[in-house]
């Protein structure tokens, strides 16, 4: 929260429209120690991924977790490097904010592949609805930030608080469609 907090204006500053830069701790943290620890939990899962392929066995249940992670670490990393990206000659966090996207599509496909399989092997529940929904939505997130050339993030929360109550509400919500499913089972 610290590092936050410093990045908020005060003063004469908060009326200026330009974008600020985290301070000197702020970079070190984003580049030395969120960047690397995506890096690896990145490399990691493509190894475990590689595993999976090779060994045709899918995990209990892990995938969806460990991808999910991921992609929220994904955004948290594209925000906070948003502003850094405007500096001269900051080609890294370009590049980071162009490319980390579709680093997590392959990640996504695999967490699809997981949840089909759940759905086929134990059928439809309300949690595997929502995380169906959840992985549909990770894969427009991606789409969008590869092709937006903006980066502006703030229809990432806004389109995730608006298909959540879209799925939570009336009669199309998902609790109504397990319970329509269950009952022309029974």
């Amino acid at each position: 929260p610290l590092l936050f907090m410093q990045m908020i204006p005060s003063g004469d500053a908060k009326h200026d429209s330009r974008t600020d830069n985290p301070g000197k701790l702020g970079k070190g943290v984003i580049h030395y120690l969120f960047m690397p620890l995506l890096a690896a939990y990145l490399v990691t899962l493509y190894v475990y991924a590689l595993k999976i392929v090779f060994t045709w066995q899918l995990p209990n249940g892990w995938i969806s977790w460990l991808v999910s992670v991921s992609m929220l670490c994904m955004v948290i990393i594209l925000i906070l490097i948003y502003p850094l990206q405007f500096n001269e000659g900051n080609k890294f966090d370009k590049a980071v904010s162009k490319y980390l996207p579709g680093v997590m599509l392959p990640l996504l496909i695999l967490m699809t592949v997981a949840i089909g399989r759940r759905l086929n092997d134990y059928g439809i529940t309300i949690p595997r609805l929502y995380l169906l929904t959840f992985n549909l939505w990770c894969y427009a997130v991606c789409i969008v930030l590869i092709f937006n050339k903006k980066k502006r993030f703030w229809w990432i929360p806004a389109s995730f608080a608006t298909i959540f109550l879209l799925t939570s509400l009336g009669p199309w919500s998902y609790n109504n469609i397990v319970k329509r499913s269950f009952r022309t089972y029974v």
